[in-house]
């Protein structure tokens, strides 16, 4: 019960003991993970706003990793706001710049920003990382021939 155990650790009076320390880390981090769960909740239930404001809180708070970048950035996508999209997206490639699907994900926003270069850049860099054949590859080769 991560509740619990918050409340008691808390009260515990020698805050700097590293086991203490520790502790609170693993609490922090189990909240963490529930927190992005209901984001990823909110967001398959078409609830984006919701999901965003989760995510928003855990990014805040510097918690999660990429992860709150990542769904936040397919919020936005949802709801159309394709620069703050392409934000969340970047600011993953420098967290962790070995998923394929950010990538792709940029290309598509930046075709919706009408920047057709940075685009085709995106594409191919999703092409390079992955080993798929699939409907994104099979797009992102297509957008890259009508680039030609």
């Amino acid at each position: 019960d991560i509740n619990n155990a918050e409340i008691y650790i808390n009260k515990v009076k020698n805050q700097k003991n590293p086991k203490v320390v520790e502790i609170q880390n693993y609490i922090s981090s189990q909240k963490a993970n529930d927190d992005l769960n209901k984001a990823i909740k909110k967001y398959e239930s078409k609830d984006y706003k919701s999901a965003e404001t989760i995510l928003t809180s855990l990014i805040t708070k510097k918690l999660g990793g990429y992860m709150p970048y990542y769904y936040r950035a397919m919020a936005y996508d949802a709801l159309g706001n394709y620069k703050a999209a392409v934000a969340d997206y970047e600011k993953v490639k420098s967290l962790d710049s070995s998923i394929p699907l950010v990538y792709y994900s940029l290309g598509v926003d930046y075709d919706s920003l009408k920047d057709f270069t940075r685009a085709i850049q995106n594409y191919k860099k999703f092409l390079e990382l992955s080993k798929e054949n699939n409907e994104y590859t099979k797009y992102a080769k297509q957008r890259i021939q009508q680039s030609k």
